[in-house]
């Protein structure tokens, strides 16, 4: 585990929040989240986190729409974000890209132990 990394999920799902709360906390990140796209938009400008694992599809603002003002936002346009979903399309993976997301994973093909290794790699690399 890289130290110091926080990790910031924006997903509505509960399972995937318990799923990754679980998994984040036993591999030793300081984790929060939250269940919608404004509530995390909000919570990326006062926690700070080193990484944000964004959901596509959120009950108020779409994912797209969050990644977007995540981008255009100077205080926070520097944190990478990941979208996490279940989208698993070539246009919405090039839109995304597009909008400024630094990865894609897709929720069926990545376990939260895949994700954790992947963030360990991407922190040791940076």
């Amino acid at each position: 585990m890289i130290e110091g990394q926080k990790i910031l999920l924006i997903d509505d799902d509960p399972a995937i929040q318990d799923i990754y709360s679980a998994v984040f906390r036993n591999a030793g990140f300081d984790f929060t989240m939250a269940a919608t796209g404004s509530a995390g938009f909000e919570l990326a400008k006062t926690a700070k986190p080193t990484l944000i694992l964004l959901d596509i599809m959120l009950p108020d603002l779409s994912g797209m729409d969050v990644l977007s003002k995540l981008k255009s936002d100077p205080a926070v346009a520097s944190i990478p974000v990941w979208m996490l979903t279940n989208l698993g399309n070539a246009e919405i993976q090039i839109k995304a890209k597009g909008l400024g997301a630094e990865d894609f994973l897709a929720k069926a093909q990545n376990t939260p132990k895949q994700v954790v290794d992947r963030i360990n790699n991407y922190f040791g690399q940076v």
